[in-house]
């Protein structure tokens, strides 16, 4: 019999969305009082589940992103060493960098909240509003080029930076690129898309509530990759349908799924990747959910 249709149901659709657009406003209006400069005020946007409509009930933060555009940390690696040089005579060097936009949000989150409201952690300052947590990133903007030859003839996918100072290094990401491809996709399966990563994610979620996988084994990022590197003719007819279709089809492609954004794999044993054994242990959890369900 497996999961029935009306279980899919439950499962695909979205959590509440009013907090969350309250809690986007609240951080908006706080972020307003900052100390930025006039020529650097940061772009302040929704990513993440809320932002991608592929939220469920259990999901409780709401992640910000406060995009510093002016600096710069660029990827050249795809770039010939003539094209390196010509990148590096036409950009100067930032004045207002991540640690002075950082600073600014972090300033314009107390004085609004109040520290006892604001803590400070490795990727994101989380932040109790009157709503929801917010989990506020602040970025410089992210190139990844395949061509500089001059600023009026340049190509790059545009993503963000967010310093680790724990690893003094950056984490790239891609949320815009990640909005547009998901949208797409879900234009080309008639909807089908977002729905079926609400399923997967609260199947997770029942599975980590009935003891049944450890939690943190299928991170809601990587679930979403996952359906999407699916096949669009995977979806469709009807939940269960597409439940098995998405089950079946990775068992044998796992290795093969990518970011939402393209912008490389997610299957991997480097930081920030998907290790290959959680997410067998996932899928192999869902088959015997459905094959024991009753």
């Amino acid at each position: 019999m497996g999961i029935p249709e009306t279980q899919f149901d439950t499962w695909a659709k979205p959590g509440a969305s009013t907090t969350a657009t309250q809690t986007y406003n609240s951080i908006q209006i706080a972020l307003a009082g900052g100390s930025y400069p006039d020529k650097c005020k940061p772009d302040i946007y929704l990513q993440g589940s809320y932002r991608n409509d592929t939220n469920i009930w259990s999901e409780s933060d709401v992640d910000v992103v406060v995009e510093n555009g002016c600096a710069m940390f660029s990827d050249l690696s795809a770039l010939s060493a003539a094209q390196k040089a010509a990148y590096d005579a036409a950009f100067e060097k930032a004045t207002y960098n991540w640690t002075d936009c950082y600073d600014h949000t972090l300033a314009a989150l107390h004085k609004y909240y109040g520290t006892a409201a604001v803590v400070t952690g490795a990727k994101a300052i989380a932040v109790q509003t009157p709503y929801r947590k917010a989990d506020v990133v602040v970025a410089i903007q992210h190139r990844k080029y395949s061509q500089f030859i001059s600023i009026a003839a340049q190509k790059y996918v545009k993503g963000i930076a967010i310093w680790l100072k724990g690893e003094s290094r950056y984490l790239t990401n891609f949320p815009k690129v990640h909005y547009d491809n998901g949208v797409a996709k879900n234009s080309r399966t008639n909807e089908w898309y977002k729905p079926t990563v609400r399923i997967f994610k609260n199947a997770n979620r029942y599975l980590v509530d009935n003891s049944l996988l450890a939690a943190g084994k299928a991170p809601s990022y990587c679930m979403e990759c996952l359906v999407y590197s699916v096949p669009d003719e995977q979806f469709g007819g009807t939940f269960q349908d597409t439940f098995c279709n998405v089950v079946n089809w990775a068992q044998v492609n796992l290795t093969t799924i990518r970011r939402v954004s393209e912008q490389g794999p997610i299957i991997g044993s480097e930081a920030g990747l998907w290790p290959l054994a959680d997410a067998r242990a996932y899928l192999d959890e869902l088959i015997k959910l459905w094959n024991d369900w009753s």
